[in-house]
């Protein structure tokens, strides 16, 4: 029998009495009848906690469970409502910061860092970023005040979330991950009510919608750890399967547990008090470390609040990322041995072992290995006499009302009911109360497919119009090695020009082409990407895909066209060097971790090597000559690098007769020293030794030079 007092989250609407304070263990939430003004959002009156009961998967379903109600009674005072909610700077900016670790996903950390400004203006934001290389992101953090730790490469999420906890001075900090999103239903107010109400939590949880790239859905983690030291066996619970711990702190409801996801808000001090992540951890089992290490070792608690939200979109399109550097499984092997546990099992999801480090094992496959006859099964297949009574007089009361995604809505009434299945006693929520027309819950209800793209987009932010061609200057950077631990991301600055013409939200249409060193095309139109023409002053990444290198082949090249207009007009060419072989790169030692500049084309350059209706030829006859410094790259057969910081004045230079540059005459725009740009073009070795060959470089305060190494 379950005590019908406990079947929802807020219990039965009578005694008025089941309202416990926070610190009583035992504590169960009611309704009260108590009156007071909402702190924070849109003041509306029907709002709450809702439960799913997955565990780290995905819950695209309905979320019926013996923790959710769809009707509201009798709220408690103080539980702010979902809407806008913008955290108010002059009362928690002082108090609360953001941290979070990146390595290798700068279109990610931008986009949360966005979104973060979008609503939380002021608030204190610190990264810890291992990627191989920062420069292209330095002005970014400093447009939008973020504060840079820097780390060594793949030192790991651990380390970095400690040094992190190192440089943050607030006295409460939220965690997350790179790829989170923030909009207008976050907020971290009742949080740290929380946290200062009751002294003894640690850390509060909050509840994440996840996003495939088509659909979002609701996201659990909220589990109590089991340690069976006899058994080597640790088990992960989720809350969902025991009657709920409800409290209430501050006015706001919230649920006791042992771990919640990487989205939450914690106090600073517990660091100072035995709480830490183990650095030996890089990827994989050190979530589970930390709260573990918490739970045994320390007298800090969990909580967890439904009411705080975020958005959560991994990006399927790294996969270089996800298979070198976030899909290892030595984190598992590590977490086993530290623990001395044989088994890891988690219930709704299935059972890791040490035999099968890189997979969880379904609960049916590991109970066929038992070979149980259905008479030894736990399942009720036959009715059976009724396991949870509700009398007729007993009205359920509930934190609050949510629709089919685990959103709140608005709702009329605030009443319920329980429908109970005697076959599979599933207990099933039914609001009583006004619907929309349609049958669906009156509310907000879910984002439509334009909200969402717009949350989750990671190139352009813009919705203007595309246009296929311009006269504002780009800029371009990236780096010139193939490597096998890292995607490939091409960075782009929109500059800004007198007289160019230029719309706000404009976004320029482009493809790219990929061809080797002996002039074959590998590929002439890609899908079509988008290049945002708004003057911010930082870098942007645009993640491409390389193409697998063939063996004959000295080096790729990759042009970037317009798009959509009468003709095909440059924008960009560069070279990648390090041999793909089935896929696999040979990784190069001791190759240096330094972008260089694209060349970034003019428009008008063609076949005919011309500047003012002049052959460059016969202006380079007359020209002065300069020295410039030209390096091979050690290691990296057939690639060097043009020196351009020491060639002050350039605005442009001009390659012409280069066969390995596919026409007779390429440009390359130079940046002004301030925009922070790489000091060297990475070029085909070869084309310096080319009978014909000449570099020409042009500025107003210059003129014409003939370069020569």
């Amino acid at each position: 029998m379950v005590p019908k007092a406990v079947v929802l989250a807020g219990g039965h609407s009578q005694p008025l009495s089941s309202v416990c304070p926070a610190d009583r263990a035992d504590s169960r939430v009611g309704p009260s009848r108590a009156t007071g003004t909402p702190v924070g959002g849109d003041h509306r009156s029907d709002v709450g906690v809702s439960l799913g009961r997955s565990v780290r998967r995905k819950q695209s379903g309905r979320l019926f469970g013996s923790a959710v109600s769809s009707g509201a009674v009798g709220l408690l005072p103080g539980i702010p409502a979902s809407g806008h909610r913008l955290m108010a700077a002059s009362a928690l900016s002082a108090s609360i910061a953001l941290a979070f670790a990146t390595i290798e996903r700068p279109q990610a950390v931008q986009r949360l860092v966005r979104s973060v400004r979008k609503y939380f203006p002021t608030i204190p934001i610190y990264v810890a970023d291992q990627s191989r290389q920062v420069d292209a992101m330095r002005a970014f953090y400093a447009r939008y005040d973020v504060t840079l730790v820097r780390m060594p490469y793949d030192i790991g999420v651990t380390a970095s979330r400690n040094a992190l906890v190192r440089e943050i001075d607030e006295e409460f900090f939220i965690l997350c991950d790179d790829d989170f999103v923030f909009d207008c239903d976050t907020s971290f107010e009742d949080a740290v009510r929380i946290l200062r109400a009751v002294p003894g939590i640690g850390v509060v949880g909050g509840r994440l919608m996840d996003f495939d790239g088509e659909k979002e859905w609701l996201r659990n983690w909220e589990i109590y750890l089991q340690y069976d030291k006899i058994q080597k066996i640790l088990f992960s619970i989720p809350i969902y399967n025991i009657a709920p711990k409800a409290r209430i702190a501050a006015g706001v409801i919230y649920y006791i547990c042992d771990a919640v996801l990487n989205f939450s808000v914690l106090r600073r001090s517990i660091f100072d008090n035995g709480v830490a992540w183990d650095e030996q951890f890089k990827s994989n089992g050190e979530h589970e470390d930390f709260f573990l290490n918490m739970k045994l070792n320390t007298t800090f608690k969990v909580a967890y609040l439904p009411t705080m939200v975020a958005y959560h979109h991994h990006p399927e399109i790294y996969q270089t990322y996800i298979n070198r550097l976030r899909e290892r499984n030595d984190g598992w092997r590590l977490f086993f041995e530290k623990w001395g546990i044989d088994q890891h099992v988690e219930f709704g999801l299935g059972v890791r072992t040490r035999d099968d480090f890189d997979r969880i094992i379904n609960e049916e496959d590991t109970r066929a290995r038992f070979f149980l006859n259905p008479d030894l099964c736990l399942r009720h297949d036959t009715a059976g006499p009724e396991r949870i009574l509700l009398n007729d007089s007993d009205v359920p009361g509930v934190a609050g009302v949510f629709d089919d995604t685990g959103r709140s809505t608005r709702s009329g009434r605030g009443k319920g009911r329980l429908l109970v299945n005697i076959r599979s006693s599933a207990i099933v929520p039914v609001r009583d109360g006004p619907s929309s027309a349609n049958g669906a819950p009156c509310g907000e209800g879910a984002r439509d497919s334009r909200q969402i793209a717009e949350c989750y987009r990671l190139e352009t932010v813009n919705d203007g119009r595309a246009i296929s061609a311009t006269e504002v200057p780009l800029y371009f950077r990236y780096d010139p090695i193939i490597r096998n631990d890292a995607d490939f991301f091409l960075w782009y600055l929109c500059g800004s020009a007198q007289g160019a013409e230029r719309q706000k939200g404009d976004r320029l249409a482009v493809t790219i082409r990929w061809s080797t060193s002996n002039g074959t095309c590998l590929l002439w139109r890609s899908r079509r990407r988008y290049l945002d023409l708004e003057d911010d002053g930082y870098w942007r990444p645009l993640f491409v895909d390389v193409p697998v290198m063939p063996r004959e082949s000295r080096w790729l090249r990759f042009d970037v066209v317009t798009d959509g207009g009468t003709a095909a007009l440059p924008v960009c060419t560069g070279f990648l060097f390090g041999r793909i072989v089935g896929g696999t790169s040979s990784r190069l030692p001791a190759t240096p971790d330094r972008d260089v500049l694209a060349l970034g084309r003019l428009p008008n350059d063609g076949s005919e090597p011309m500047e003012n209706g002049l052959p460059l030829a016969e202006l380079g006859r007359n020209c002065r000559w300069r020295s410039v410094t030209v390096e091979s790259e050690p290691g990296v057969p057939g690639m060097s690098r043009l020196r351009i910081d020491a060639q002050d004045g350039f605005e442009v230079l001009y390659f012409t007769d280069w066969t390995s540059l596919g026409r007779r005459l390429i440009s390359a725009r130079l940046p002004a020293g301030s925009l922070q740009a790489p000091a060297a073009l990475a070029l085909p070795g070869d084309g310096w030794r080319s009978g014909e060959a000449r570099v020409y470089g042009f500025g107003r305060l210059v003129g014409f030079v003939a370069l020569a190494p």
